[in-house]
């Protein structure tokens, strides 16, 4: 590697694991028997939509079946959510929050949108654009990964 590459590797490890350890840290100040695994589950559900199929779940993870399967097992004896046999196709299962749900998704909403927020408060207008412009163009490369 370059010192360019080098730096940028060691700069996007080190955000990662420092994302995730606040995401964790926040998560167990709101909520103490989940995981963040199970969170972005829960998180996923929301975002697709009360009764999302178990199979378009997992895709927006990027986990197989089985992956899913056990953690929405937990979720789901932990009284997060419940699994149903879809209305429109007995075959497929889907996915229904509870109530439980949110009191956690609004602090995890949150937390991601004040951690934005204060990322970039002494940043200008011009250096958020183009910082926005290479996270972008990042985000295309690893979703092609």
């Amino acid at each position: 590697m370059n010192v360019q590459t080098d730096r940028l590797n060691t700069f996007l490890v080190s955000v990662f694991n420092n994302i995730l350890r606040l995401e964790e840290e926040n998560l167990h100040k709101v909520c103490k028997n989940l995981s963040v695994t199970e969170l972005h589950v829960l998180d996923a559900v929301h975002w697709l939509g009360n009764g999302a199929c178990m199979a378009d779940i997992a895709a927006r993870l990027h986990v197989t079946a089985g992956t899913l399967t056990a953690s929405v097992k937990t979720l789901e004896q932990k009284g997060y959510l419940i699994r149903k046999r879809s209305e429109n196709d007995k075959r497929r299962v889907v996915a229904v929050l509870t109530e439980r749900c949110a009191p956690v998704l609004y602090a995890h909403s949150s937390f991601h949108k004040n951690l934005c927020g204060d990322a970039v408060k002494n940043l200008s207008q011009h250096e958020i654009s183009v910082l926005g412009d290479a996270l972008q163009n990042l985000h295309a490369y690893f979703s092609k990964l």
